[in-house]
Parts: C-alpha cells; sequence; structure tokens
C-alpha cells in the first residue's frame, strides 16, 4: 500500500497542479501546496526530495502568475 501511495500520489499531484495552472486557476494549485504540507494528510511523506523540488517549482510558476494579475503571490488583493 505505501509502494502505491508513493507511486501515484506524486504523480496525481502534478496533473492537478497541471490542470489547474492550464485552466488558470493559479489559487487553487496553490492550495495544493497547503494539502500536501498538511500535518493531517502526510502527503509530503510520499515524495522524493525530487518530487518536492519539482512541485515547488511549479508552484512557483503560479505564484509568479499571479504576481502578473497584480495579487499577492498566494493570490489575494494587495493592499495598499
Amino acid at each position: 500500500m505505501i509502494f502505491l501511495r508513493k507511486l501515484c500520489l506524486p504523480m496525481m499531484c502534478f496533473l492537478l497542479h497541471t490542470v489547474l495552472h492550464s485552466t488558470g486557476q493559479y489559487q487553487e494549485c496553490l492550495r495544493l501546496a497547503d494539502m500536501v504540507a498538511s500535518e493531517r494528510h502526510k502527503l509530503y511523506t510520499v515524495f522524493s526530495k525530487e518530487e518536492l523540488r519539482k512541485l515547488l517549482q511549479k508552484l512557483r510558476e503560479s505564484s509568479l502568475m499571479l504576481l502578473d494579475q497584480d495579487l499577492d503571490p498566494l493570490g489575494y488583493e494587495i493592499q495598499s
């Protein structure tokens, strides 16, 4: 069962991020980071260091898209 989690969950996270990013749902992409980092779900335990590095790179791309839309890196309106 652990092997199956390590095989499938990272791939599913990457696929979900790809779908969300390509449809412009950048805030939802960043919510994915919350789920992976959650102590409740502990999804981070099934990722290798390289997979986590790759996920962080993808999340960075989503944050940059939010910045291009004049939002903060998490997708909230910038308070002036």
